[in-house]
């Protein structure tokens, strides 16, 4: 997440105050050196990590680099809207170093299928290859390099694929980048015995539950009002005391609810362009950004409840949409995109820790065309509802509150 630490008083009181937990994965697609997915996918069974997005799969990897080695990942580009290679540093699962889809130079004789214009499909080599080096990364990083950012040889990495082409599985339909070891004699290791020399994790990467006593004001520091605004507080404290695994490439905005002002929230605004890669598109198109989404959360437990995704949204001619957030009973019967309205579920369980009228939104805005100055990326640091707005203009999303007959009355315009 594109957050600024914040300190305030009391900050290593409440880091005491936290209970361990876990990510737990599916124990469907992995190798010994990928642990996961971690997907919401794999709910109610499994947890997932924080705040994920419901279009998303995730893996991780922890690991040493033997001495006097080099590690290296051979994978195939997957069928998909975006995926990412992000290095963490193992101590806070801060992020080291990022390599995008497009940052990822193709093999010799091999494309780059994100590339705008690029055949997604076809008879050419879709191959790549990174290394992954100890160390801090240098202001001039290596291309295709992922850093540790520690001083030993442990390293993290987590791999990303978001939206897989229709009738393909969560890693995009290619296999999970191969991991192997470039010995000092010229020799390559690879396989179950790369995993064993790189001492591969077979773990779970543990991950921290905020206690309720440190929850309290970080709940209070954004309170639901009337009148809905977009920050990053929130967030930026969920970061600086628990929350780890942030991916670079996107940028998002949170927005506190309370079913004391209705029960449905009204959320509408101008939907930015990104590449319609579904169900299978045959090359790489371009857009605002690479991908939009807004999701609702649990906010104490950090649970996907639903998501809204750029392709998957019902707009009108313009581009412009409407979608209605309520728990099940209180969901309008017009909210159906038969009417041209979309709906996301707010959970009964509230934020997760008892207050079941709360509700959380957080806005995603991922790797915004740099002529686009509407992103989220754009906003000043630290983030005020005054400066979103002019930033964002009509892709900032308003939210008001109704009643489920109010929204009814808006009645059914097929599109």
């Amino acid at each position: 997440m594109r957050l600024s630490r914040l300190l305030f008083p009391g900050l290593a009181f409440l880091a005491s105050l936290f209970a361990p937990g876990v990510l737990r994965a599916n124990p469907g697609l992995h190798t010994c050196f990928w642990q996961g997915p971690y997907s919401v996918a794999d709910l109610p069974v499994y947890n997932q990590p924080p705040y994920p997005d419901t279009h998303a799969a995730y893996w991780t990897a922890q690991f040493v680099i033997p001495a006097g080695a080099s590690v290296v990942l051979n994978g195939t580009y997957p069928v998909a809207r975006y995926m990412s290679l992000i290095s963490y540093h193992t101590a806070n699962a801060t992020p080291v170093s990022d390599l995008p889809d497009i940052g990822i130079q193709p093999d010799a004789g091999s494309i780059n299928p994100f590339v705008a214009g690029a055949p997604r499909y076809g008879s050419s080599p879709t191959n790549y290859t990174v290394q992954l080096a100890a160390g801090n990364a240098p202001s001039s990083p290596a291309a295709n390099t992922l850093y540790s950012g520690t001083t030993d040889q442990t390293m993290t990495v987590m791999y990303r694929v978001y939206v897989p082409d229709n009738g393909l599985d969560e890693a995009g339909g290619v296999a999970l980048p191969a991991m192997s070891i470039h010995n000092a004699d010229g020799s390559i290791t690879t396989g179950s015995a790369a995993c064993s020399a790189a001492q591969a994790s077979q773990s779970l990467i543990p991950t921290t539950i905020i206690g309720q006593l440190a929850y309290l004001p970080v709940r209070l520091a954004d309170p639901p009002l009337p009148v809905v605004v977009w920050l990053q507080t929130r967030l930026i404290l969920m970061a600086a005391l628990v929350d780890g695994f942030a991916n670079p490439d996107n940028a998002y905005l949170e927005a506190s609810l309370s079913r004391n002002y209705g029960t449905v929230a009204v959320v509408t605004g101008l939907r930015p362009t990104t590449p319609q890669t579904l169900p299978n598109a045959a090359v790489m198109g371009t857009g605002n950004m690479r991908y939009w989404s807004l999701c609702t959360y649990e906010f104490y437990t950090e649970a996907t409840t639903d998501c809204a995704f750029d392709q998957g949204l019902i707009t009108d001619s313009t581009g412009n949409y409407t979608i209605a957030i309520s728990q099940t009973a209180d969901r309008p019967s017009n909210a159906v995109p038969n009417c041209g309205f979309n709906w996301l579920h707010w959970s009964e369980a509230g934020d997760g820790d008892g207050h079941t009228n709360d509700g959380f939104l957080i806005l995603r805005n991922m790797l915004p065309d740099p002529s686009f100055t509407h992103a989220i990326q754009n906003v000043p640091l630290p983030v005020a509802a005054a400066t979103s707005a002019l930033v964002m203009g009509p892709y900032l999303p308003t939210v008001t509150y109704m009643s489920k007959a109010d929204f009814e009355a808006k009645g059914c315009s097929p599109m």
